[in-house]
């Protein structure tokens, strides 16, 4: 689905959420483009924060999926992505000659915001990344990570930078853990096959898996790189099982320092969504009652080519 459309037809339907793309590749839409439908989101849901998500994605997402060129420096390329979208939204006549973009001319119509901006969130997951989310970003988008690793990514996040918002991919769901492994291993493999990600779960301290994993992948034997997943790792990263499961994995995340979460449900059936966003509810409850906070996960659209 295309994130933006989907949050306009979301929009009506939760008028007390924010709303943001978590994540569009920067190589699949220009800064303008997106600047552009991040503005009319904005202008039309006036009392609420829209963030713009963005990250580098991956090398099969936008040169396999999509036949464009995925930049010889992420970082750079990101940097120059906000610096172009941050003067759209601020109603600059932006002429931009850089590395990885061009743009010359250009002017977002922003005469329909009132004093509320869209804001910019990257992806990151590791420090290179999560400390140019901190220097240029107001949020920056976590996945794949353990609550305990969160206090290292915003860290990272302050190292060079400011205390930016912390967001985070929460995969949790009231459902059978064990039917739900395989289905979960393979998705690790999916994730530790872009190199981001073999860094992340390294530093998390499996290094050994991963390169099981990857030394498998290399020899086309699937079956193997499953077997070399190791349980702890899933319960690391996936709370599945009960609605305390799911509560006490969402308490840890929000103890760890992240300021919203954003729920990706991890069940097999239907009707194991409502129970599972009760285990969300529940996990919120006692970090808001201590902040004030409103208690409402951010309403984003999962990364949408």
């Amino acid at each position: 689905m295309d994130a933006f459309a989907l949050l306009a037809s979301a929009a009506p339907l939760a008028p007390r959420c924010d709303l943001g793309t978590s994540v569009i590749p920067i190589g699949t839409r220009p800064p303008t483009l997106a600047a552009m439908a991040a503005t009319t989101l904005q202008t039309f849901s006036p009392d609420r924060s829209v963030y713009l998500g963005v990250g580098a994605s991956s090398r099969s997402i936008v040169e396999g999926w999509h036949g464009l060129g995925y930049p010889r420096s992420p970082l750079r390329a990101v940097r120059e992505y906000v610096d172009i979208a941050r003067r759209c939204f601020n109603g600059e006549t932006v002429d931009f000659h850089g590395e990885f973009f061009e743009v010359q001319g250009f002017r977002a119509d922003v005469r329909g915001l009132a004093d509320r901006r869209p804001l910019i969130a990257v992806a990151a997951l590791n420090p290179g990344m999560l400390q140019l989310a901190g220097q240029v970003a107001d949020a920056v988008v976590l996945n794949s990570v353990a609550p305990s690793w969160i206090a290292h990514a915003r860290a990272d996040v302050l190292r060079y930078g400011r205390d930016v918002e912390m967001t985070a991919f929460v995969h949790v769901g009231v459902s059978d853990r064990d039917r739900a492994l395989g289905r979960l291993r393979h998705s690790v493999i999916s994730e530790i096959t872009e190199p981001g990600y073999a860094r992340l779960l390294t530093a998390m301290g499996y290094a050994g898996p991963v390169e099981a994993a990857l030394s498998a992948m290399r020899s086309r034997d699937f079956d193997a790189a499953m077997r070399v997943i190791p349980d702890e790792l899933i319960d690391q990263l996936f709370a599945i099982g009960d609605s305390g499961t799911v509560t006490e994995h969402v308490r840890a995340a929000r103890a760890a320092g992240l300021d919203h979460v954003i729920v990706f449900p991890e069940i097999d059936d239907i009707d194991e969504l409502p129970p599972t966003l009760a285990g969300v509810a529940a996990g919120l409850e006692p970090v808001n009652a201590q902040s004030g906070a409103a208690g409402e996960p951010l309403d984003q659209g999962r990364q949408s080519e």
